[in-house]
């Protein structure tokens, strides 16, 4: 069990934050039918509370993989903006794995 140290923690939550503004800015353009950002939203958001809380790394990429498999799953996960966040929470687990192992 590696623990996070608090770079580490604040890089990831700079990650999913800036996934969540790239969500927000697609959500200002309009859209052809409803793409469900609200719902990206809130599964970023729930991602960022549970890791706030959390210092165990393999919980950390749970939580992430866990966020990943969820905006995959909603109708707006093929708009760019939602693939972006997926590829960048993919990427934070690499980063995360890489450093454990």
């Amino acid at each position: 069990m590696a623990l996070m140290t608090p770079a580490t923690h604040s890089a990831v939550d700079l990650k999913l934050r800036k996934a969540a503004d790239v969500i927000e800015e697609s959500q200002r353009v309009p859209q052809t039918g409803h793409m469900n950002f609200e719902a990206a939203l809130r599964i970023l958001y729930e991602c960022r509370t549970l890791i706030d809380a959390e210092t165990d790394v393999d919980k950390v990429v749970g939580h992430l993989e866990t966020a990943a498999v969820e905006l995959g799953e909603l109708d707006s996960g093929n708009a760019p903006c939602v693939r972006t966040a997926i590829r960048a929470i993919g990427d934070m687990v690499n980063v995360l794995k890489a450093q454990e192992g």
